[in-house]
């Protein structure tokens, strides 16, 4: 197996890989104690699972399909030819980037999408469906694991996602709830006619794969939806990814030099980061323009943790 460093892997829940391992007849002694990294290891010795040995061209051109994919979801939700795309991956490498820009292609006005960041009640995202009911209306829900985590949540959004041809959404409380948007009294119950968007930072398949009742609603939503998995494995995938927006434009700002310098720095110290994304490469851009002789120290102190 050609091995890969295991803190450049994302390592799934321990319970995840018991449940693996469970079906090769393994089971963890009364007592002992393995760490989710140790088991994730044992699990791929024994199915024989590891991770393929791409050329930089290779994953170069597998991240730019799946990406491209992404973009191509995102027409057909803006065409109406979806009722869901579910887009998960590492935070910082350009998905919702991407997937903001094209709405912002398709509607400069903002009156045909919306987009929710981080947390949200259960009570606001029922008010957000009904403001993006119509027909050719976008919800993007980016973020949002207050929500996913949620029981009545997680059933709101797979009733706005549902394959009916009808699809109804309810939300059966007392009290009355009124749209921040134009102050109409929003019903118990409507047809939600509109396409949601779902992004996250979390590995959807992991969260899909153990017997808990989350991890069901979660499977009922990725069957109802298509879904992008944009999870990068190794630090290695990270650092193309970056070469690949800047190749699309970042840093367009400074000078080819300046540019080549910084890219040269950041794959020096790929494995030093404390976090290796696009956010990374611009808190160095920052410094860079501000302080231009000292930039590489700052990025030292500041992005790297002392060992």
């Amino acid at each position: 197996m050609n091995a890969v460093p295991k803190a450049k892997i994302k390592i799934p829940p321990k319970e995840v890989t018991l449940k693996r391992l469970a079906k090769h007849g393994f089971k963890l002694p009364p007592g002992a104690y393995m760490t989710a990294e140790h088991l994730f290891e044992i699990a791929n010795g024994i199915e024989g699972v590891g991770v393929k040995n791409e050329s930089d061209r290779e994953i170069d051109e597998r991240l730019k399909r799946r990406f491209r994919t992404m973009d191509k979801l995102v027409e057909m939700a803006i065409a109406g030819q979806t009722r869901a795309v579910i887009v998960s991956g590492a935070p910082g490498l350009g998905k919702s980037y991407n997937i903001e820009k094209r709405l912002e292609q398709y509607d400069p006005t903002e009156t045909k999408y919306a987009i929710v960041r981080g947390f949200s009640t259960v009570v606001n995202l029922y008010k957000a469906l009904w403001e993006n009911r119509h027909e050719g209306s976008i919800l993007v829900l980016d973020d949002c694991d207050a929500v996913r985590k949620d029981e009545t949540g997680m059933n709101l959004i797979k009733a706005a996602t549902d394959t009916l041809d009808k699809r109804v959404v309810s939300y059966l409380s007392e009290g009355t709830r009124i749209s921040e948007k134009d102050n109409s009294r929003i019903p118990n119950q409507f047809e939600f006619q509109g396409t949601l968007i779902f992004i996250t930072n979390e590995d959807m398949d992991a969260m899909s794969s153990d017997d808990s009742l989350m991890a069901q609603h979660v499977s009922a939503l990725m069957n109802r939806g298509h879904y992008c998995d944009l999870t990068l494995r190794t630090r290695r995938e990270a650092l193309i990814r970056i070469k690949q927006v800047i190749g699309q434009g970042l840093l367009s700002d400074m000078p080819e030099k300046a540019r080549n310098d910084v890219l040269e720095y950041v794959e020096k110290h790929k494995d030093h980061f404390r976090d290796l994304s696009l956010r990374t490469v611009i808190k160095i851009s920052q410094f860079w323009h501000s302080h231009p002789d000292e930039w590489r120290e700052m990025s030292h102190d500041t992005l790297i943790p002392l060992r």
